[in-house]
């Protein structure tokens, strides 16, 4: 064996074992999933036997939750959890297009840890086998019931005891956001249905108050707003905060956005809690300045722009502004999570030192 193998091999002292990381600097480097694959199977038969277990283990999952891992209406999603996930994913009216690029990210959280996982010290803990355990109680509840959201989190669950259980805590402790961050694959049913009409009536009822400082008569009727235009006795046009206008859709893909934006540039896990509790804020916020700005549009433009094909050049505008609207609103909340994140990341006990001492320092004479 080469020099250069067997120090590679020392390197990896602790991936298959129970040695101890090596130094950043003499660290193989983790280039490609194949090179790194290569060298936990040659680096001892304690790491290769690992690694059979583990693949052994995917192997069971995918065959498990593919075949028998849906009960809920099976002529449209058939058996598979992952059948079903993904025609949540691509509906007409889902809220939960992101999935595909939830799962990218997650795999990409991952592999930009590689070096830290590598160098990790390898410490089984039987501790894991309770969470096998667990995960698997819950998927055989989550098909008995018809219920493939709790199957979908008892994969979750299997998924991360599984490392526990074969590497240790120190890298299941790495991997629980970005097998966590799958949580925002799953479609929660409540959030559709109770949590979406309380959305429309708060943003409706907010829109109202704002489009009235504008200066315009507006009236309320649950979540339909009437404009009265003045034009005539009792005319009026109507804007309906429908379900597609909810802002479930915002809160779900900010929540996931803000989730990922924390955990990369927050250190702080208060700060994180923070910078992710603002999706609801933020939310909240676009989409009553989605609303306004559509009333105030409409008010000044006349109903037909929004809700009519007009002649050019208002024929593009009549056709795409609601999505238009929310596009732009998207791209203000993201501004202001951007802006959130630079206000937490600042140092305000030496921003204020600062400013102190340069109010209280002598300025200097001017030289005769």
């Amino acid at each position: 064996m080469s020099q250069g193998s067997k120090k590679k091999r020392a390197n990896l002292e602790g991936v298959g074992g129970t040695g101890g990381g090596a130094a950043a600097a003499d660290r193989p480097e983790a280039s490609d999933p194949i090179t790194i694959l290569k060298e936990l199977w040659t680096h001892s038969p304690e790491s290769r036997a690992r690694l059979v277990v583990f693949g052994a283990m995917v192997v069971l999952v995918v065959v498990l939750y593919h075949f028998q891992g849906n009960s809920l209406d099976v002529p449209n999603y058939t058996r598979s959890l992952f059948r079903y996930l993904y025609t949540r994913w691509t509906g007409a009216d889902s809220n939960y297009g992101h999935g595909p690029i939830v799962v990218l990210v997650s795999c990409w959280l991952v592999w930009r840890k590689r070096e830290e996982l590598l160098a990790t010290t390898k410490n089984p803990n039987w501790v894991g086998l309770l969470g096998i355990a667990a995960a698997l109680a819950l998927h055989w509840i989550g098909l008995r019931g018809q219920l493939p959201r709790i199957s979908a989190f008892s994969l979750l669950l299997l998924m991360w005891s599984s490392v526990l259980h074969l590497w240790g805590w120190r890298t299941a402790k790495i991997v629980i956001f970005p097998i966590g961050f799958l949580f925002f694959v799953i479609p929660l049913g409540f959030l559709d249905t109770s949590v979406a009409v309380r959305m429309r009536i708060l943003a409706s009822t907010i829109a109202v108050d704002t489009l009235k400082v504008f200066g315009l008569d507006v009236t309320r009727e649950g979540t339909m707003l009437f404009f009265n235009t003045g034009d005539a006795v009792g005319s009026r046009f109507r804007l309906d905060v429908a379900a597609p206008c909810s802002g479930i859709r915002s809160l779900i893909a900010l929540s996931s956005l803000t989730a990922v934006y924390a955990y990369l540039t927050q250190r702080n896990h208060l700060k994180q809690l923070i910078l992710f509790a603002s999706a609801i804020p933020l939310a909240i916020i676009g989409n009553v300045a989605r609303i306004t700005l559509l009333g105030l549009i409409a008010q000044g433009f006349g109903e037909e722009v929004l809700f009519r094909e007009l002649g050019i050049p208002l024929r593009w505008m009549a056709k795409d502004l609601h999505e238009m609207s929310g596009y732009l609103v998207f791209v203000i909340a993201i501004a202001l999570m951007f802006l959130i994140g630079s206000f937490l990341d600042k140092n305000w006990k030496e921003t204020f030192l600062r400013w102190k001492a340069s109010l209280i320092s002598p300025t200097s004479s001017p030289s005769a």
